[in-house]
């Protein structure tokens, strides 16, 4: 059984990423404290990438992914990891951008829902490809 913690289960995420990129050659990097948003910096090839993990339990195609105020550029990504399935999305936060619902108020947030997850299919489990 999963947590219902909503920090144990954002560990669970980033250390659970940090290993599958372990277990590829990739260097993760845990920062000592969250700041900005940050959750693992990760070598490879020379580059350096940044990386934001979001946790879920997704049990119906109406489960979302809430980020906000999501930092973007080349560099930076979003990874949604579905805590029940195992799955997790690498995803450009500049593709991101282009597909999440924005909801404004006082702060910025991103809606990211299981249908804009599907069009991002190329980016399920598949992080091999998607950084240089």
């Amino acid at each position: 059984m999963i947590t219902s913690n909503s920090l144990q289960k954002g560990k669970i995420a980033e250390l659970t990423i940090a290993t599958r990129l372990l277990e590829q050659d990739f260097e993760p990097y845990l920062p000592i404290v969250d700041i900005k948003g940050i959750d693992l910096i990760v070598k490879h090839k020379n580059h350096y990438y940044e990386l934001q993990v979001k946790a879920r339990k997704v049990y119906k195609d109406k489960d979302t992914f809430i980020i906000q105020d999501l930092k973007q550029g080349p560099n930076y990504f979003l990874v949604c990891y579905d805590l029940l399935k195992k799955d997790a999305w690498y995803i450009p936060t500049h593709i991101l951008a282009k597909k999440a619902k924005i909801v404004q108020g006082k702060i910025r947030w991103l809606v990211i829902t299981s249908q804009i997850l599907n069009e991002l299919k190329e980016y399920k489990n598949n992080f091999q490809n998607t950084f240089i």
